[in-house]
């Protein structure tokens, strides 16, 4: 299935409110530094300059267990509704981080398990930005029953090069700080790529809930509704398996109904936000695409 990214019916962006920005540096100590030029820009403007204050950190990270100390101190620091952005700037690939000048190895599945933890708290108010090449690898959220990692994920896909990475990047934070607009400020940070957890619900969502034709689901449903009524003592003295199964047919409420029930049911997956769409937007959608199909 191709990745749906934007959508006339509704949009993919809510409200993101950034009060903090922590740069974790996991490169190489003889690699230009990247993280601490970006850093430095952003705190002067702070100081200075025309931007809104946000609190700024920078960290140098030479080891695995320095980076998941940090991690796990920043859940503790955290609290919900708090816009939080944590900068990563490391050698990544298709499986996780190299830290230090080790190139000690962090998985993405680990990272990642750390992180759903900061954004539950923040109440799906953490934004990752990864300065590095290859993106987030195979950091790729797959479990829509489980809370999302992130509200936003800014990435490069491909290898780039130290200019054009401090470049895009500090026009980035230029953006968010002074404008507090995170639509504008993924714009400007191009060729880095935007992913928010809204887009990729609706895309897990949409997968889930058209896994099977809604003649197989109501199907589903009536068998399974059926199977649980004849366990219950002596009904079958009351009523015939085919009576049964008709009037669960009968009352079978709609796809659209089933479709609704099963975005309700994983909500948790913002980790408290309110999404910037509507289930029945969304429902509306789906089910238009099933029928469509």
């Amino acid at each position: 299935m191709d990745f749906i990214d934007s959508l006339t019916e509704f949009k993919f962006m809510s409200s993101f409110y950034l009060t903090r920005v922590l740069i974790l540096d996991g490169n190489k100590s003889a690699e230009k530094q990247t993280g601490l030029v970006i850093y430095n820009r952003l705190r002067d403007e702070c100081a200075y300059g025309s931007f809104k204050k946000v609190e700024l950190k920078h960290e140098f990270v030479e080891s695995r267990e320095k980076l998941l100390q940090q991690l796990k101190m920043l859940k503790n620091e955290v609290v919900p509704n708090m816009g939080f952005i944590l900068h990563l700037e490391f050698h990544g690939d298709k499986n996780g981080l190299e830290v230090g000048n080790d190139s000690e190895r962090v998985e993405w599945c680990e990272l990642q398990s750390l992180l759903a933890e900061i954004n539950l708290k923040t109440r799906c108010n953490l934004g990752l930005v990864f300065a590095g090449c290859n993106g987030f690898g195979s950091f790729k959220v797959a479990d829509i029953a489980e809370p999302v990692a992130f509200y936003f994920q800014l990435a490069h896909a491909g290898v780039i090069s130290a200019g054009l990475l401090e470049n895009s990047l500090i026009k980035f934070y230029n953006a968010i700080i002074s404008d507090r607009n995170l639509q504008s400020a993924s714009e400007a940070a191009k060729p880095f790529q935007m992913k928010y957890a809204e887009s990729i619900f609706v895309n897990l969502q949409d997968l889930v809930c058209r896994s099977a034709s809604p003649a197989a689901i109501k199907k589903d449903y009536v068998e399974t509704t059926l199977s649980k009524l004849l366990e219950i003592e002596n009904i079958r003295d009351a009523i015939s398996v085919a009576e049964a199964r008709n009037i669960i047919k009968k009352n079978y409420v709609s796809y659209e109904n089933w479709i609704s029930n099963n975005i309700k049911m994983n909500l948790n997956f913002f980790c408290g936000r309110a999404p910037a769409y509507t289930v029945g937007q969304l429902t509306k959608w789906i089910s238009d695409r099933a029928k469509s199909a």
